[in-house]
């Protein structure tokens, strides 16, 4: 349900199809995950990172669809599509290099994926 309103707010306010949105959500996961390992299972700091990291991803991302529609004068949907979707491609080989190790799926090295000792 977030994820379909998060589409729907860009596409009504910004007008952009912003088709990484998915995989920025995946990579604020990943560093949640990450914090929480880190700070012995913090949820505020994990809360916190979660939202650190989408806030500052999508910081990044922003010049990149406003260079395109200053570009053209106007709002031009398809072009954010593909420029969005060339991001998420890339969020997904960075998170599947970085964590799994060149594997598509999840990593089950994690002590979670384990069980209890």
């Amino acid at each position: 349900m977030l994820l379909a309103t998060g589409f729907n707010l860009l596409l009504l306010v910004a007008m952009v199809i912003h088709f990484s949105y998915p995989q920025v959500v995946v990579f604020s996961m990943y560093v949640t995950w990450l914090v929480l390992q880190a700070t012995g299972n913090n949820l505020v700091l994990g809360v916190a990172a979660a939202i650190a990291s989408s806030i500052l991803f999508n910081l990044i991302s922003a010049p990149i669809f406003q260079k395109i529609m200053r570009n053209r004068g106007e709002v031009d949907i398809n072009t954010t599509m593909v420029v969005s979707m060339g991001i998420g491609m890339i969020i997904t080989d960075i998170l599947s290099h970085s964590f799994n190790h060149g594997f598509p799926g999840p990593s089950l090295r994690s002590s979670w994926a384990r069980g209890p000792s």
